[in-house]
């Protein structure tokens, strides 16, 4: 640590709602251990914000939900969007599908809605934000079910696997920096 630069000031990091929670607790404790004198700001929203937010210079680096990883980019974990419903729940057999999704900025949506229509599974909305906490009471409640990253599903919601409800593909959790202006601090 004699030889460590002595950093001080602050990072802005962007990271999307739904990995916040699971991922982030104890990469925040480690960097806070390695570098005490940095502040880290956090701006939780979707991926396509975050990723126009750090573009403009508003965030230092940014964590995305992608099913690919853009030029740049690093990939840093891959999990599958399974579908999750309340434990015990059956909101899953109803028909049309009950659906607690994202809004219309929400990385997953498009890919849950292109599963469903090409399965021919029909499906209402219930819950339309970017919300986790509106999105879980919901399917909790077994009100319906949404899709989520494996990794990311609490602990009082299971993974439903029924075989009406469509396989979905795998997505990763990715790392930006701006493609100019890096700050030291941002970099390590």
């Amino acid at each position: 640590s004699m030889s460590a630069p002595a950093y001080e000031g602050e990072v802005r990091l962007g990271v999307p709602h739904d990995i916040v929670g699971p991922y982030l607790p104890p990469i925040l404790k480690r960097f806070d251990q390695a570098w005490p004198r940095v502040r880290v700001s956090l701006d939780c929203t979707t991926t396509p914000q975050l990723l126009e937010r750090l573009q403009q210079g508003r965030i230092d680096l940014t964590l995305t939900t992608e099913q690919k990883c853009r030029a740049g980019g690093e990939i840093l974990l891959e999990d599958d969007l399974v579908w999750t419903g309340a434990a015990n729940g059956t909101a899953h057999n109803r028909d049309p599908l009950p659906l607690s999704i994202g809004n219309t900025d929400c990385e997953f949506r498009p890919c849950i809605l292109k599963v469903l229509r090409d399965s021919g599974r029909d499906w209402r909305p219930v819950c339309e934000v970017s919300n986790m906490e509106a999105l879980f009471a919901s399917i909790d409640a077994d009100l319906s079910v949404g899709a989520f990253l494996r990794g990311t599903i609490p602990h009082y919601l299971r993974e439903v696997t029924d075989a009406r409800l469509p396989k979905m593909p795998k997505f990763l959790i990715n790392m930006y920096l701006p493609v100019a202006r890096q700050g030291e601090i941002a970099v390590e």
